[in-house]
């Protein structure tokens, strides 16, 4: 929620973080999405333990902040005789474009905030990101960076001054036009086909491709939970081999590669080259190399989105 509460969420607003504070909410309906997260968690928590060597513990209750009793989080892990936190998420098949390389701190928005106030509220130096994407477990790294979790004290301490405490909303923002200026700063709808001036060829096309597409996604998520069972028939074994014939394959490897020696430095390195120019030379080679024109997804649209 803290994200939520500081403005910087795409799907809940400040309104929502009060009302959950304040234990005012109203039900929530399950979604798949949150089953699959619920279903697959313990799985990637033992599945990232494995991968960082490492062992993690889930606290009974939420951490309080010693400054504040306002403040708490309950983490998806904390290292046991260590100083990393787990934060373990599932994305859906969709989402790989939200998160970076692997060993960055590349994730959504929301989860970074949420890492980072973890970090604030126990004091621990590393908050850890376990997010199995295409098949493969990815560990994210966020470093404690006290100027951020400053920033976030600050913010959520007035939203608790301002709006918790008197019990006075923040406004309703969600769907008015600045919030959808900010979730789609390029609208381009206006220039879609609709699907009556489309001929029945051109229909069946569109069918049969979301068709496959759909049998795509379910598959994918299909494939991902079985992963995880068969990762922990392995453990600390390299795979499995003398699979029959009739699988279509021969082995399953399961093993660890070394990190690349670049992995995840490229964008300190450049931000530390470019803190040695003047502030002017600086805009100037942003400027030279930022695109002009954006990239243009194809991206079929579920009825709920």
């Amino acid at each position: 929620m803290i994200a939520a509460a500081v403005g910087l969420s795409r799907y809940r607003t400040p309104l929502d973080a009060y009302l959950d504070v304040r234990h005012e909410a109203p039900d929530i309906e399950v979604t798949e999405d949150m089953k699959r997260g619920t279903y697959l968690e313990p799985g990637i928590r033992n599945w990232s333990a494995d991968r960082l060597s490492t062992k993690w513990e889930v606290p009974d209750m939420p951490i309080v902040h010693p400054g504040n009793a306002w403040f708490t989080y309950s983490p998806d892990g904390l290292e046991v005789g260590g100083k990393r936190l787990l934060e373990v998420k599932a994305p859906g098949q969709f989402a790989a474009a939200d998160w970076g390389e692997d060993g960055t701190d590349h994730v959504p928005m929301e989860y970074l905030l949420q890492g980072a106030w973890g970090l604030a509220i126990t004091g621990r130096d590393e908050a850890i990101f376990a997010a199995p994407i295409g098949g493969q477990l990815r560990i994210y790294r966020h470093v404690r960076d006290l100027e951020l979790e400053g920033k976030l004290i600050a913010k959520a301490t007035a939203f608790i001054n301002e709006h918790v405490i008197p019990g006075i909303p923040p406004p309703a923002v969600y769907g008015d036009d600045a919030t959808l200026r900010r979730m789609y700063p390029k609208n381009e709808r206006v220039n879609q086909l609709e699907w009556d001036t489309l001929n029945t060829v051109q229909q069946q096309a569109v069918r049969d491709f979301l068709h496959w597409h759909n049998l795509i996604g379910q598959a994918t998520v299909e494939r991902d939970s079985k992963a995880v069972l068969v990762q922990d028939i392995i453990k600390d074994a390299s795979g499995i081999c003398g699979l029959p014939a009739e699988l279509g394959y021969s082995r399953i490897d399961w093993k660890t590669s070394k990190a690349a020696m670049n992995a995840g430095t490229w964008k300190k390195l450049a931000e530390a080259l470019m803190a040695q120019l003047p502030t002017e030379e600086q805009k100037q080679l942003i400027q030279n190399f930022t695109p002009a024109v954006g990239s243009r997804p194809f991206t079929p649209r579920k009825l709920t989105e």
